[in-house]
This record gives structure tokens, C-alpha cells and sequence, in this order.
């Protein structure tokens, strides 16, 4: 799986990092499994870094995880806070196919082509160090899971 995460409890932040070909499947495969994670509690912030990836989602992917958001958010969740940093110029297009078919879903999405303005809109002030590591960190685990 060319997605991995990492939730970080002091600063509040769960973070993604997909790395080469990935699938809209395969977000959905890693936001379930951070979903079941002890650490995962409601009201994180969000980054998804998804620069060193090449991202081949389709209508029914954004249909899919448009329909987790809105079970949760009749489940009484806040929807949280979500950065996506990419390098792409056409990844707004998504932003916005995301939000027309979410409709009447509050959702709080902005996308970034660098991490420290993702960072700076989510207002996790003091922390871009430690979410550089937090990156390094998952680059190199996606590359020891590759030998």
C-alpha cells in the first residue's frame, strides 16, 4: 500500500503520505485503518501529502469517502479540518468535484501546493519540525517496506 499515516497525539494531527501510484481505494483502505487506531480520536487535523504521488481517483472513490463523511457527521462526528498538499495544479479540480457532491456536508478542505502553508491554515503553530519528521519518518518507512 503506497499510503501510509502516522497520528500524532500532542499535536493533535494525523497525517498521510502517499508515495507513487495510488489508488482512491487505497486511501480508503488507510483511512479506515487509521480510523481503528487506538491513538485516532475525533477533531484531528488532517494532513494528506500526497507531492510524491500520482493519484488515479475516479467519480465513485470521491462518491465513497463522501459517503464515510456524511455517516459520521450523522453519527454525530465533526468533520475535521483536511489539508491535502500536492504538487499538482489540477488537484483543485477534485476540491471542488468534492465539495459540490457533498452538498450540504460541512467540509473543511483546502489544498496546498507546499506543507508549511498547510500547516499555517490548520493553525498548528510551532510545529513544522516536528511534522517534517513526522514526513521523513513515513518516507522511510514506505522505503523498508519496499525491500
Amino acid at each position: 500500500m503506497p499510503i501510509y499515516y502516522h497520528i500524532e497525539p500532542e499535536l493533535n494531527l494525523l497525517m498521510y503520505l502517499g508515495m507513487g501510484l495510488c489508488t482512491g481505494q487505497e486511501l480508503l483502505k488507510a483511512e479506515r485503518s487509521a480510523f481503528h487506531n487506538e491513538l485516532r480520536k475525533p477533531g484531528l487535523k488532517i494532513i494528506i501529502d500526497i507531492q510524491l504521488a500520482e493519484i488515479d481517483f475516479d467519480l465513485n472513490d470521491i462518491r465513497e469517502l463522501i459517503g464515510r463523511n456524511r455517516n459520521l457527521y450523522k453519527e454525530g462526528f465533526k468533520l475535521e479540518q483536511t489539508a491535502i498538499v500536492t504538487r499538482s495544479s489540477h488537484f483543485g479540480n477534485f476540491g471542488e468535484a468534492f465539495r459540490v457532491l457533498a452538498d450540504e456536508l460541512p467540509i473543511n478542505l483546502g489544498i496546498f501546493h507546499n506543507l508549511p502553508d498547510a500547516i499555517e491554515w490548520l493553525a498548528i503553530f510551532d510545529a513544522n519540525e516536528k511534522i517534517l519528521q513526522i514526513q521523513k519518518s513515513l518516507k522511510d518507512s514506505s522505503t523498508r517496506n519496499k525491500d
